[in-house]
């Protein structure tokens, strides 16, 4: 564990990592980089195969708040669950049978299950996101818990709506838990860190902006291996 943290050199331009099919998405904000092994939970001596975490947090420790984001992408988790619907709702016998022949609850028992797993996934990062903050909560002799509010952030394109059902299944545990797309994430951020002096990525020049918020003139970078 590090003798000292500040919280700036963990400072990281917010982004959706590139997937299967997709690119790297850029937001126009900038947070704490929470999660792998140069996040501030690992040098706060959480390991990342120990506990879950979200991938950012921001964190002000005047008014005692903390917002753990989570950059998702459940396009094709949403589009499972939304082909098993339409499969369950035209289904004419068998599981209406299983719950004598209500079909209405058949359908929304199994679309439950179906979103399970995403559930357990969240609740996981709320978790050991929780264990991080704690962790720096003692490190900067803090005497009050923070109050610690979580975020789900989605790829742009994707309907927020079709996530109610996780959030609603998450309200007992981590209270309202509210959703944007990339491109909307400024109006949900409950504070807002400046742009960093020196840029930190993997990724080098190999950027593509939502909607190139910042000039990288004149920017440093420096590559971590």
């Amino acid at each position: 564990m590090t003798a000292t943290l500040n919280l700036k050199d963990f400072a990281e331009h917010m982004h959706h990592k590139r997937g299967k099919d997709t690119g790297i998405e850029f937001c126009n904000f900038y947070a704490y980089k929470m999660d792998e092994a140069d996040g501030i939970g690992t040098a706060l001596g959480v390991k990342v195969n120990e506990a879950s975490q979200a991938d950012y947090i921001l964190i002000n420790e005047l008014k005692n708040i903390a917002q753990i984001i989570e950059f998702t992408d459940l396009t094709e988790t949403i589009k499972d669950c939304r082909e098993a619907e339409i499969i369950v709702g035209k289904e004419k016998e068998s599981l209406a049978k299983l719950f004598n022949k209500n079909k209405e609850l058949a359908k929304k028992i199994t679309i439950k299950k179906l979103w399970e797993d995403v559930v357990n996934e969240f609740q996981k990062k709320w978790l050991g996101s929780r264990i991080v903050i704690e962790k720096y909560s003692r490190k900067i002799s803090l005497e009050d818990d923070f109050e610690c509010k979580f975020l789900i952030v989605l790829r742009d394109g994707t309907d927020m709506k079709e996530l109610q059902i996780v959030c609603d299944r998450l309200r007992g545990m981590m209270g309202d838990v509210p959703v944007c797309n990339s491109n909307n994430i400024g109006r949900l951020l409950l504070f807002k860190i400046p742009k960093p002096s020196i840029l930190i990525t993997s990724y080098q020049s190999n950027f593509t902006f939502l909607s190139n918020p910042y000039s990288l003139n004149n920017t440093k970078f420096v590559s971590i291996k």
